[in-house]
Parts: structure tokens; C-alpha cells; sequence
């Protein structure tokens, strides 16, 4: 009875003391519970929060009155009470109620604050409320405006969430209009790992044919990070580091190359070539960076290269160029007679 007389009467150190002890015993009053709530929320008592939760945790799985004063505590004005009240309420021991779970879902989606989102996210996913976390992704990845849909790649990033249910919403983001969602999906492959063969195949078509170099740089860096190699994705890689006219796109390729630790003699030869050839300074350094990284000679057969650049610099000269366009020009005439007759 004293230490309750003293929680009422006395604050401070004393009155946080006293509803220790109380909560130790098992009191699950309100005044316990809202001195041990005063306590866990002060900005100068750091070191109180993990007492005050791990109390506040246990008398939860007695009372459901610490999930309802925790609630209330989400319409905080100040951003970082929200944070922490979504972080406190996934360490209760009593169920998540209808009313809770559509809340935290509402500031998922809503919340001004960034931070704020992703601990009222990180906090559903922790409770019982998993059908419906993953009910609200699949619905925003499918239907949902552009900025809902890369926020719900973000929260699967961030999260490392993915189902069998999330995934055919979530490939479909491989080829979405908005560049951002295409981006995005890359890189949320990337942080969760993903070496799902249709996740792979999505990944390897977008840096195939992809009409924007910077979708193609970011499938090629989740390739390389993902760390699925086989000799034809070796292929495709070095085709990209030969053809692709965006520098961006063949240094990705490049940096895969060395990532996912590709070797062999026709490598060796392509890179020594690609070394001798390529135009971009950039590039170059990447390259040579491959081969020093391999142990390969920078220069390989001289012969062979000096014979490709007299063969690029004649194919080059204003006599062949004009030819071939005199020719293409010829060639469009005889089309043209033919579709007339």
C-alpha cells in the first residue's frame, strides 16, 4: 500500500521507482501503467526505455490497457512519439485488435513522415497481422497509384517480405510504364536476394531490352549483386559491354563481369580486345581494373588487335560510308518499285 501511496502522491525518480516495483508484482492499474508510459516516452531517459518496455510487455499479456494508452499515443503530433509508439506496440504480448491494425495500416500509407511509415510497416509485420500486411502490398503493387507502388517496393525491400502471393504483383513491376516503379523493382530484387528464376528472367530482359540505359544499369547491378551466374548471362554480359552505346550500361556490365567472378580464355581475349578498342576513358579504367583483378595481360595478341583497328579505321573512311549509304539508298528505291507493282 505505501508504494502505491507513493506513485499517487510523489513524482520523479520516486514515483518511477515505486511503479516498478508495482508492475513487478503484477499491478495492472492505470496509474502504473501511464507512470511506466510517462517514463518510456521522456527524450532525457534513454536509459529507461528498455526497462519501461520489458515491464510494459508483460503486464500487456494481463491488460489490454497498454495497447489502448499506446494507441493513443499514434496521433502524437511529433513524429518521433509515433515512431516509437509503433515500435513499443509490436513488443506487446496482447493481440492487435481490428481497430489497431486498420490504424497502423492507415499511417503505413498516410503518415507525413517517412519514418513513420516504416515503423508503423516494420510494426505489422511483426504482430498478428501478416494476411493483412501482405493484402495491402499486393493491392498497392496492382492497382494503386506510381508513388504507392514504389512505396510498397520499398517497404518489401526494407521489410524483407515476399510471398507467393506478393510475387506475381510484384514481377509485374518489371514492366511498368514509370521508369521509377522498373528501377525500383531491380532494386528491391537485389536487396532480398532474389535468384527466383522469374525474377532472374525479368532482370535479364530488362537489360536486354529495356529502352532507358539507367533501367538497364540497374537490372545489371542486381544481377551482379543477386550473384547468379551462368555462362549465358556471361554472354549477355559481355555482348553489353561491347554493343551498348551508353557508357553507364557497359561499365554496369563490366563490374558484374568482375562481381560475379567470370573467367576463362574467351574472356581473357574479349577483355584484352575491349581493352585496345574501347573509346569511352571510363570504360577503359573498368576494364583494365577486370583484367589486373584477373591476373590477364593488359595487352594481348598486338597482331591481332593492330589487324581489328586498320580494319574499324577503313570500314570508317568517307569512301566506304558513302558507299554504303549510296547502296541503302539503292536498295529503299527497288523496295519502293516493288510495293508499287
Amino acid at each position: 500500500m505505501s508504494i502505491k501511496i507513493t506513485l499517487i502522491n510523489v513524482t520523479g525518480a520516486d514515483s518511477w521507482v515505486a511503479a516498478q516495483c508495482l508492475a513487478i508484482d503484477g499491478d495492472t492499474s492505470q496509474a502504473v501503467i501511464q507512470r511506466l508510459l510517462s517514463q518510456h516516452f521522456l527524450r532525457d531517459a534513454p536509459s529507461d526505455h528498455e526497462q519501461s518496455m520489458m515491464l510494459l510487455s508483460n503486464i500487456s499479456s494481463k491488460t489490454t490497457l497498454v495497447r489502448s494508452l499506446l494507441a493513443e499515443e499514434l496521433n502524437s503530433a511529433n513524429w518521433i512519439t509515433r515512431v516509437q509508439a509503433c515500435t513499443s506496440i509490436a513488443q506487446l504480448r496482447s493481440p492487435i485488435n481490428k481497430d489497431l491494425c486498420n490504424k497502423l495500416i492507415y499511417m503505413m500509407w498516410n503518415d507525413w513522415s517517412g519514418a513513420v511509415r516504416h515503423a508503423a510497416a516494420l510494426a505489422l509485420s511483426k504482430m498478428d497481422a501478416a494476411r493483412e500486411m501482405h493484402s495491402e502490398l499486393s493491392a498497392k503493387l496492382k492497382e494503386g497509384p506510381t508513388a504507392w507502388r514504389m512505396e510498397a517496393l520499398i517497404f518489401i525491400g526494407q521489410l524483407n517480405i515476399m510471398t507467393p502471393k506478393l510475387l506475381p504483383t510484384f514481377l509485374r513491376c518489371f514492366n511498368d510504364d514509370f521508369v521509377a516503379v522498373r528501377k525500383l523493382a531491380c532494386l528491391t530484387a537485389a536487396s532480398l536476394m532474389m535468384d527466383d528464376q522469374l525474377v532472374l528472367d525479368q532482370l535479364i530482359n530488362l537489360m536486354q531490352n529495356d529502352p532507358l540505359w539507367e533501367v538497364k544499369v540497374e537490372a545489371i547491378d542486381a544481377l551482379g549483386q543477386i550473384g547468379w551466374m551462368n555462362p549465358a548471362l556471361q554472354e549477355l554480359l559481355m555482348w553489353a559491354l561491347h554493343h551498348e552505346e551508353e557508357p553507364s550500361v557497359r561499365i554496369a556490365a563490366c563490374k558484374a563481369l568482375s562481381t560475379l567472378d567470370a573467367k576463362g580464355p574467351e574472356l581473357q581475349h574479349f577483355l584484352q580486345e575491349r581493352n585496345a578498342l574501347e573509346p569511352n576513358a571510363d570504360v577503359q579504367r573498368h576494364i583494365e581494373s577486370l583484367l589486373k583483378k584477373r591476373g590477364y595481360s593488359l595487352n594481348g595478341n598486338e597482331d591481332k588487335i593492330q589487324e581489328i583497328k586498320l580494319q574499324v579505321e577503313l570500314l570508317c573512311t568517307k569512301h566506304n560510308i558513302t558507299q554504303k549509304v549510296l547502296l541503302m539508298e539503292e536498295r529503299g528505291k527497288q523496295q519502293e518499285q516493288i510495293l508499287l507493282c
